[in-house]
């Protein structure tokens, strides 16, 4: 994983005004991993390539909205 996509998904779930709800909702993703995600930080740098995939591009779609 690039740092810069880990700083995205911290962005995406920490800062962003979009809900978990919304970003399990367009991206697929179960909203509890999405709040283990936020809970332990850490954790990012383990996640699948599929959910990796995922959360960047969404990250990358609302950052640019």
């Amino acid at each position: 994983m690039k740092k810069s996509d880990e700083i995205l998904i911290r962005w995406l779930l920490e800062h962003s005004d979009r809900s978990l709800k919304e970003i399990a909702s367009k991206t697929e993703i179960d909203q509890n991993t999405l709040i283990e995600l936020k809970q332990t930080p850490s954790n990012i740098s383990e996640i699948n390539e599929e959910i990796l995939y995922k959360l960047v591009a969404f990250a990358k779609r609302v950052g640019a909205e």
